[in-house]
């Protein structure tokens, strides 16, 4: 069950474990397309193309989980560099831009660009984690139920916002690292 196999997110040693689909669910069907697709040569655009008789809804939840995948996996790399613990709240990167931060219980707080990627990694962990929101599919009929409705629908838009908001945040500050890697 999803319960038992947590997403992981970066530590405070840059240590990363993605979710891991596993063997013969949905999701790993699913997964396993894209890998194939983009692993024989194929174009970007057969790669994210809903496959033949597959739930478009089914497809949008194994992309939230691999799109947050990557951007952590990016992420463990780039919080180890020491220059990220010279910002203070409000400030970030670029220049000028301000992040703020609500858990949704209260007003939203001035946070470093850095402290507002780890709490969207966080928050996002704690969505895909949260089987009322991204069920396992031992059941593959509860989960497209789930995975089909205007909540389902509202919350990956959220995720994939604050998503690539982290991933423009990384990929303007820090492409110079990124593209010695």
């Amino acid at each position: 069950a999803l319960s038992q196999m947590t997403m992981s997110r970066p530590s405070s040693s840059g240590t990363f474990q993605p979710l891991r689909h596993r063997s013969g669910t949905m999701r790993d069907r699913l997964h396993g397309y894209t890998k194939r697709t983009l692993g024989a040569g194929g174009s970007m655009n057969e790669a994210v193309a809903l496959p033949p008789g597959e739930s478009c809804a089914g497809w949008v939840a194994v992309h939230a989980i691999d799109f947050y995948n990557d951007v952590s996996t990016i992420w463990a790399v780039m919080a180890t560099d020491p220059y990220l613990n010279s910002f203070r709240p409000g400030e970030g990167f670029p220049s000028g831009v301000e992040y703020r931060w609500s858990d949704g219980t209260g007003e939203a707080i001035s946070v470093s660009a850095p402290v507002y990627i780890e709490k969207v990694l966080l928050w996002i962990a704690e969505q895909i984690n949260d089987e009322t929101k991204f069920p396992d599919d031992d059941d593959e009929a509860e989960s497209l139920r789930v995975f089909q409705t205007p909540q389902f629908a509202a919350l990956c838009g959220q995720i994939f916002r604050r998503i690539f908001r982290v991933y423009g945040i990384i990929y303007s500050s820090f492409f110079g690292t990124l593209e010695a890697l």
